[in-house]
């Protein structure tokens, strides 16, 4: 079961299910974290900052394949 993959859309994207379950994970031992922290010390400041973090992380993840297309286009543009 977890050697299998996942295809997604037509173009036959393949994700390991291994992926999906570490990522799941991540986040459910993320929040854990997060939710204890928070409770023990309820510093606002401490949130914030760790918010801050995953953003960027999440967002830097979320626009890995803008800057690749970016790189690509940059090839082309030099070529011509």
């Amino acid at each position: 079961m977890f050697g299998s993959n996942l295809k997604l859309g037509e173009r036959g994207v393949v994700v390991p299910w291994t992926i999906l379950f570490m990522a799941v994970f991540f986040l459910f031992a993320f929040f854990l974290v997060y939710s204890t922290i928070s409770a023990l010390f309820g510093l606002a400041v401490f949130r914030a900052f760790l918010t801050i973090i995953v953003l960027g992380l999440v967002l830097g993840y979320l626009f890995k394949p803008l800057k690749t297309l970016t790189k690509e286009t940059r090839k082309l543009v030099k070529k011509v």
